[in-house]
C-alpha cells in the first residue's frame, strides 16, 4: 500500500503543475495580479489592491467623467436657475400692484407618478383682464410637502388679493415677492449636487489617482 501511494501522489502533483502552467499561458496578467496580491498580503498581513489594468483604467475614467458631467453639470445648471430667479425677484420689487381675485388654489396628487403639484390661479386687471398662475416670485420649489401645503392654504377661491405685475409685460405677475425660500432650495440642491459629484469622483478615482501617482 505504501509503495503504490507514492506514484499516485507524484502523478497528482504533476497534473497540478500542468494545470497551473496552462492557466498562466491562457491569462498571464490575471495570474500576475493574483501573485502580487498574495505576496503583498503575506508581507503586510493585509490585502492590497493590485494596480488596475488598462481596461480597468478606462472604466474608472469613464465613470469619473460621467460623475463629473452629471453632478457638476446639474449643480451649475441649478446655480444658473437660482441666479436668474434672484434677478427676476429683484425686478419684481419694483412692479406695480393692483387688486385681484383668486380663481383656484389647490394641491393635486398624481397617483400614477406618485407626485404632488399645486396650482394657484388668479385674475387681475392691467389695461385688460389678465390671468396669472405664478403666485411666488422665487419659484415653485419647497423644502417639504408641509411647506407647500402651508403656502397654498394662504389663498382660497374668490379671495381678494394684491397682485404685483410688470407694467412693461403684465403677463409677468405674482402674489408673493418677499418669500425667497424657493431660491434657497435651488442653492441647496446646487451645492448638494456639486458636493456629491466631488465625493463620487474621489471615490471612483481612488485607484486612478494611485495609478497616475
Amino acid at each position: 500500500m505504501t509503495g503504490s501511494a507514492a506514484p499516485v501522489t507524484e502523478l497528482s502533483a504533476s497534473r497540478a503543475r500542468a494545470r497551473r502552467q496552462e492557466k498562466i499561458a491562457r491569462n498571464p496578467d490575471a495570474v500576475t495580479r493574483q501573485l502580487v496580491r498574495k505576496t503583498t498580503h503575506l508581507r503586510t498581513g493585509a490585502s492590497v489592491k493590485p494596480p488596475p489594468s488598462g481596461a480597468d483604467f478606462g472604466r474608472m475614467l469613464l465613470r469619473s467623467l460621467l460623475a463629473i458631467a452629471f453632478g457638476f453639470g446639474s449643480g451649475l445648471w441649478l446655480s444658473w436657475v437660482a441666479l436668474r430667479r434672484s434677478r427676476e425677484m429683484a425686478r419684481a420689487q419694483h412692479w406695480r400692484s393692483t387688486s385681484g381675485r383668486i380663481l383656484e388654489s389647490a394641491i393635486y396628487v398624481d397617483r400614477a407618478k406618485r407626485q404632488k403639484h399645486f396650482r394657484v390661479r388668479y385674475e387681475f386687471t392691467a389695461v385688460e383682464r389678465m390671468e396669472g398662475a405664478t403666485p411666488r416670485a422665487s419659484g415653485s420649489w419647497f423644502f417639504s410637502d408641509r411647506a407647500q401645503r402651508a403656502f397654498v392654504a394662504r389663498w382660497t377661491p374668490d379671495q381678494t388679493v394684491e397682485v404685483f405685475f410688470d407694467p412693461a409685460d403684465p403677463r409677468k405677475s405674482c402674489l408673493d415677492r418677499s418669500d425667497r425660500s424657493g431660491i434657497t432650495v435651488l442653492w441647496v440642491m446646487a451645492f448638494g449636487a456639486i458636493a456629491l459629484a466631488a465625493v463620487l469622483s474621489w471615490y471612483l478615482n481612488d485607484d486612478l489617482w494611485r495609478l497616475l501617482g
